[in-house]
């Protein structure tokens, strides 16, 4: 997904790239400031809703 949006694999400073292992983890997992980054990250690092 990344690739196709940028041209280029993750990188350290690119939203998607953040929160890739926060999408592996369980929901139950994440408190309530982590569901808030990984949906604010995913906000901006994904424009056309593909994650």
């Amino acid at each position: 997904m990344q690739n196709e949006a940028l041209g280029h694999r993750g990188r350290k400073a690119n939203p998607l790239y953040k929160v890739r292992r926060m999408l592996t983890m369980a929901a139950e997992r994440l408190d309530v400031d982590g569901k808030e980054k990984l949906l604010g990250r995913l906000k901006v690092g994904d424009r056309y809703g593909h994650v």
